[in-house]
């Protein structure tokens, strides 16, 4: 782990842990602070707990039998107790313990890592940012992911807001999106996935991708009021299709923000190329064609 200090509004010492995680071939990083694994620390507390109270439900009692596997199994009384974590804040550790605190956080990670009920539970996949397309190998390397909200119909030109009659078309600005967005169009909750050359958000409920947005000649995004009407909010925008998303706070905004633009950036099909076609030259690549069908 590594991190970065910075120091919030409240005159409290920050840190950015930089966690980086490896998956078989792929490899990835993490920026997260300590509320971000205090927070997954409480959720996971929260849910073994809820395992000694026998909900009568089918789901709950596979999760209570699984839980029992896995403490029976290991043949240890602790093996289904969480791992130690160091419940002091970052603002009151002293420069002489930065060290320590990183080991600490460290240490924690890889063991709730090791019991097989912590690390496949929702809240820990979404700390580690992995869906069910982040390890295929056809998809490229794996990017940044998380959760964000999606503004209904925002992948139709000039259905994202108002358009009081028809005066959109004309040219003139009356977009009430810009004033109150929140009530002209429902959010929804989406995974945001950034890769090598496409941008695409899913359905959590069932793991059904959405909408996928390819990197083009067009592609941007954007934030701000002026853009997305929203102080969170992101406009991604390429040659077919656009859509606003909003973002839980101004910072992880600028995190998509800077990951999407530097990713983009090193994308070879943002460039023009000749005879206007979307995919760039390729040098020594195979291919045929057949006249009239034959």
């Amino acid at each position: 782990e590594d991190f970065d200090r910075g120091r919030s509004w409240a005159k409290q010492r920050n840190f950015d842990y930089t966690i980086q995680l490896r998956h078989g071939d792929f490899t990835w990083t993490l920026k997260k602070r300590y509320k971000h694994i205090q927070y997954l620390h409480q959720q996971l507390r929260l849910f073994r707990a809820s395992l000694n109270i026998p909900f009568p439900t089918k789901t709950h009692r596979e999760r209570r039998e699984s839980f029992k596997h896995v403490a029976n199994r290991e043949k240890d009384s602790s093996s289904g107790s969480l791992p130690r974590f160091p419940s002091k804040p970052d603002a009151l550790v002293p420069d002489e313990q930065i060290e320590t605190r990183m080991q600490q956080l460290e240490e924690y990670l890889r063991n709730l890592l090791k019991i097989p009920i912590y690390r496949n539970h929702h809240e820990t996949v979404a700390f580690l940012e992995v869906c069910h397309l982040s390890f295929v190998n056809g998809l490229g390397l794996k990017g940044k992911e998380g959760e964000i909200l999606k503004r209904t119909r925002s992948t139709q030109p000039a259905s994202g807001g108002c358009n009081c009659c028809g005066l959109l078309n004309l040219g003139i600005c009356v977009r009430c999106n810009y004033v109150c967005s929140d009530v002209c169009g429902s959010w929804r909750r989406r995974w945001l996935v950034v890769r090598d050359t496409f941008i695409a958000y899913i359905r959590p409920r069932d793991g059904m991708v959405k909408c996928v947005i390819l990197y083009d000649t067009n592609f941007e995004v954007s934030s701000g009021i002026f853009s997305t009407g929203l102080r969170r909010g992101l406009h991604i925008i390429n040659l077919s299709r656009h859509i606003v998303i909003k973002c839980p706070t101004r910072r992880t905004t600028q995190e998509w923000m800077t990951y999407i633009r530097e990713n983009a950036h090193n994308s070879d099909f943002i460039r023009s190329n000749r005879y206007h076609s979307f995919a760039p030259f390729r040098i020594e690549t195979m291919a045929s064609w057949f006249v009239d069908g034959c």
